[in-house]
């Protein structure tokens, strides 16, 4: 079951009906085996220490000696996740799927040396990448030794990036009273709902650049507006991954991140695009939290393979299982296909010459599912049916409603005391028309009064 699953990516209705099982016994038995898998990681997946160069790069001229110190590479691929809708906004990619984004670094004999699985699909690689080297079990290069890596992981030591040329860049200049008035628009903008996940529709940037232009007389673009964003976003992501190392720490008055001079000069050996926040001030901070804190990458349930190694992944039930235990009910519905009472298919069984008899036995079988069935359902009716009155019961309506019509009605000076009592008892007896009677003011109370009395009668 568990090779078939991996080999096929089918789902556990399908393992259940194609081994005979129920959905509890595939899940439970699937989670053992992954569980027992993993266990192995730490003997078969490490980062080669002091190896030689690769034979496929010493045996080549066109790497050899250019590449004689790389490793391997690593890649991150995405791998599709179902998620609560509460969460989609941070798993949904570049592509618009939901999906995790796992690293691998593997070597040139196509042997892994380190995985890092369980990242929101909007997580950018170079976050992921960071978040390799800054764990418990983080990924170890050697002195000398470097990966190589696609451009979205960024140029850092150990990690070797291709030329991608020259970028045309956003030459736009903005002040802060226009980065003021943007961000206050945009801020409404998410309030009002209109913030889909992570992004604005161009209604929203167009009407963006047109407050701008008209509180401040420049310029933007909705190209520059969305480039000013997409800014605030890759900063946000930046000090957070600051404020999570040891050592870092965050002004709220000069809106800088705060370290020691040692602290500092550490991150600026490493060559490190993190140390730029030294001398730059984030003066949006708290804005730009509220405008997209809940859609950004956590990594909260990340793990590496030595990390899964350490920890079993729980033998998850059935929702039904669950339901029925929460509840203390009892199980109903189909139970185990193992269950010896259920008929089991046979290879070996002769084939039935008669046809009749097999109808009758299939007919009986039938009428039987149909009774049980039947009765499952009426059993379930009439639970429910005693809870809603329970319910009922707790709720006492008419025991809370006669203190207050007869404080309604005891109110009006108009009514004759010898009719009041007959108006408390008309309105008890017909919980509906009470409470709309108490809901209306003197005037229209009394109206309703000669509605329901004679209309000859002074009231």
């Amino acid at each position: 079951m568990f090779l078939h699953t991996l080999a096929h990516n089918v789902t556990n209705r399908v393992i259940a009906n194609r081994f005979n099982h129920s959905g509890a016994t595939v899940s439970r038995y699937f989670h053992k085996v992954l569980n027992a898998i993993c266990k192995l990681y730490p003997d078969y997946v490490q980062v080669p220490d002091n190896s030689p160069t690769p034979l496929q790069i010493r045996t080549n001229t066109r790497f050899y000696p250019y590449f004689k110190d790389c490793i391997g590479a690593i890649d991150g691929t995405h791998v599709p996740a179902h998620v609560p809708f509460s969460l989609q906004a941070q798993y949904r990619n570049r592509h618009g799927q939901l999906s995790q984004n796992c690293l691998m670094a593997c070597g040139f004999d196509m042997l892994f040396h380190y995985v890092l699985a369980g990242w929101e699909g909007s997580a950018a690689d170079a976050t992921v990448l960071f978040s390799t080297l800054n764990r418990g079990d983080r990924l170890a290069v050697s002195d000398g030794k470097f990966y190589l890596v696609d451009v979205g992981f960024g140029n850092a030591p150990r990690f070797l990036t291709p030329y991608r040329g020259s970028q045309r860049k956003d030459n736009f200049k903005w002040n802060p009273r226009a980065e003021r008035v943007l961000m206050d628009t945009l801020l409404e903008m998410k309030l009002a709902g209109r913030k889909v996940e992570t992004k604005f529709n161009n209604a929203c940037w167009e009407e963006a650049i047109t407050k701008v232009r008209e509180k401040t007389g420049l310029e933007p673009t909705a190209s520059n507006a969305k480039n000013k964003y997409k800014n605030w976003r890759t900063q946000y992501r930046e000090v957070k991954q600051l404020l999570s190392m040891s050592g870092f720490g965050w002004d709220d008055t000069l809106k800088m991140v705060t370290a020691e001079d040692d602290v500092w000069d550490n991150l600026e050996q490493a060559k490190s695009k993190l140390a730029k926040y030294k001398r730059i001030a984030v003066k949006f901070y708290e804005e730009i939290h509220d405008l997209i804190a809940d859609d950004i990458a956590e990594g909260e349930i990340a793990l590496t393979g030595i990390e899964r190694s350490q920890t079993n992944a729980p033998e998850t039930e059935m929702d039904e299982e669950y339901i029925n235990e929460s509840l203390g009910t009892q199980p109903h519905g189909l139970d185990d296909m193992d269950e010896p009472n259920l008929p089991q298919p046979s290879v070996n069984s002769p084939r039935r010459t008669s046809i009749p008899s097999r109808q009758t036995s299939t007919s009986r079988t039938s009428k039987k599912n149909k009774s049980k069935t039947s009765d499952e359902v009426k059993e379930t009716l009439d639970r429910v049916a005693n809870a809603v009155y329970a319910l009922a019961d707790q709720m006492n309506p008419h025991d809370n409603i006669i203190p207050k019509i007869t404080a309604a009605v005891t109110s009006l000076a108009s009514i004759p005391r010898h009719m009041k009592m007959a108006v408390i008892n008309f309105f008890v007896r017909d919980h509906i028309t009470a409470v709309t009677f108490m809901s209306l003011d003197d005037d229209m109370k009394l109206e309703r009064l000669e509605m329901n009395f004679n209309q000859g009668s002074s009231t």
